[in-house]
């Protein structure tokens, strides 16, 4: 019903019941200890029990585009102005190698900051005694 109303639908389960729902979704989570089903028909799996890895699973991808994009234009601005320098004769062929081998390393140095990307994921949405009556209901 949403997404015929143009929103985006994302699931997350274990694939019990779920499996068709999460195929369904536009975007899908299957949590760590889910059926084969489910891992296979979601989009990603979240490695933990928490549906707060969904929250990390989201920073992590918005990190991972924005460091493409960063990467694109990079490699952009080193050809546009290499090309046209070193085509006319602005710019020695030895410097122009030199820059695109720049150009690749810095590509390659802004990606490997992704590796100390950290979330932090809070367990705090497990059932825990203040949550549950902890007294049992006896007959009188």
């Amino acid at each position: 019903m949403l997404q015929t109303a143009g929103h985006k639908v994302a699931m997350a389960g274990d694939g019990v019941n779920d499996a068709p729902a999460m195929a369904t979704a536009d975007a899908s989570f299957a949590m760590f200890k889910g059926t084969d089903v489910a891992q296979h028909s979601a989009s990603a799996r979240l490695m933990g029990e928490s549906l707060m890895h969904i929250d990390a699973a989201q920073k992590i991808a918005n990190a991972t585009v924005r460091n493409i994009k960063q990467n694109l234009f990079f490699a952009f601005i080193y050809n546009c102005l290499g090309i046209p320098l070193a085509a006319f004769g602005f710019l020695n062929p030895m410097i122009a190698a030199a820059a695109m081998a720049l150009s690749s390393i810095s590509v390659l140095m802004n990606a490997l900051r992704l590796t100390q990307f950290k979330t932090k994921v809070e367990l705090d949405n497990t059932v825990s005694g203040s949550h549950v009556k902890t007294e049992r209901l006896t007959k009188v």
